[in-house]
């Protein structure tokens, strides 16, 4: 029996692999948290190394192409990926995703995009007065007209697209204005938050967060065939189904998501990238397979018990939040998000409303 055929009694059912296309963008976004900004852009050799590799661990794999801004990379990258996809066989299921400021998106990228089954995802933060607060291009000037053409692009070539939208401190308290756009537009979207430690201009408190989205929540129930926001999605399945597809709420989220650096750098995702001292090893140098054996790997582990979570009824849902979120506020994978009493305020509103799975006895 060959190692491909050994490999697959051991695959994990689906894994995602966020890869950096492009360390460079054409934006200068004010609550920008990337690390490196070089203008390196992912060679073949590393984009057959990361495609090849990641379909040893599993035959079930979601590309999500990242940056940056990935579209920098050139829509010839794009026909690379799909022609090395195209040679692994039809035994391995394939997703691509891609994540883009949408400045780039045209017909040459969309027809190719449409033709492939790409999924889109762009960042949008609401309505121009706000988006355009912080998504900016290097003269000062507001991207919002620009992405709303993509937007409007996308509509009439009847392609599949999402959102993303940056909780900030410029915009946290217009939560519901910005539902009521998206909502206006047809858009489904999902929100991040900024964190504070990382951006303190920018980046808002645990609490802030939990108003946010106690308001939006509510709102929400009040808007009759609204559209959906997906975070509010995963925050109520967790409370009253007592589980949630989203990567934030796991605790072995490095078994089913891994991030690659432009140079073949390896990370637990696509937002360590940068943090050398989260990389662990590089693909041209080891093979994925070998990584994942690795104690560093083995050490990714997050036990809620230890984070300090022990005396908390929703740590099986929460299983303490972000890895990301605790190792840039604390300087440690092992300690509970910074965005902990947001969830609690949004976990017990949601219950006082539609119940909660009781899984265990409340700790008071």
């Amino acid at each position: 029996m060959n190692q491909g055929n050994e490999m697959k009694k051991t695959k994990e059912s689906k894994i995602t692999s966020i890869v950096r296309l492009s360390n460079n963008c054409n934006l200068a976004c004010k609550y920008c948290y990337v690390i490196d900004k070089s203008n390196n852009l992912i060679q073949n050799e590393a984009l057959e190394k990361i495609i090849h590799e990641s379909a040893t661990i599993t035959d079930n794999v979601n590309y999500l192409w990242h940056g940056g801004e990935p579209l920098l990379a050139g829509l010839d990258t794009f026909k690379q990926i799909c022609e090395i996809q195209d040679k692994l066989g039809e035994d391995i299921k394939i997703t691509n995703k891609i994540q883009t400021n949408g400045i780039l998106l045209d017909k040459k990228f969309l027809s190719f995009f449409k033709r492939k089954n790409f999924k889109i995802g762009l960042s949008l933060d609401g309505p121009e007065k706000l988006h355009d607060a912080m998504r900016v291009f290097p003269d000062g000037s507001g991207t919002h007209k620009k992405v709303m053409r993509s937007i409007n692009l996308m509509k009439k070539m009847h392609m599949d697209f999402g959102c993303i939208l940056i909780l900030n401190k410029t915009n946290y308290e217009s939560i519901t204005q910005i539902y009521d756009f998206y909502n206006k537009e047809k858009i489904r979207f999902k929100l991040n938050p900024v964190i504070l430690e990382i951006n303190s201009p920018y980046g808002i408190t645990a609490a802030e967060y939990g108003t946010a989205l106690i308001r939006l929540y509510d709102h929400m129930k009040g808007v009759e065939n609204g559209i959906n926001c997906k975070t509010i999605d995963y925050l109520r399945n967790g409370v009253t189904k007592g589980c949630t597809e989203e990567c934030t709420y796991q605790k072995d989220c490095h078994k089913h998501f891994v991030g690659f650096d432009t140079n073949g750098d390896v990370y637990p995702c696509n937002r360590f990238v940068g943090h050398k001292r989260m990389a662990m090893g590089n693909i041209h140098k080891k093979h994925l397979t070998t990584i994942f054996k690795s104690d560093k790997y083995m050490k990714l582990e997050r036990k809620p018990k230890k984070l300090g979570c022990n005396l908390c009824y929703w740590k099986n849902i929460c299983n303490g939040g972000c890895g990301y979120e605790s190792y840039t506020t604390y300087g440690t994978l092992h300690s509970k998000t910074s965005f902990c009493e947001s969830y609690k305020m949004i976990f017990e509103h949601i219950a006082s409303r539609e119940g909660a799975v009781m899984t265990e006895q409340m700790p008071f």
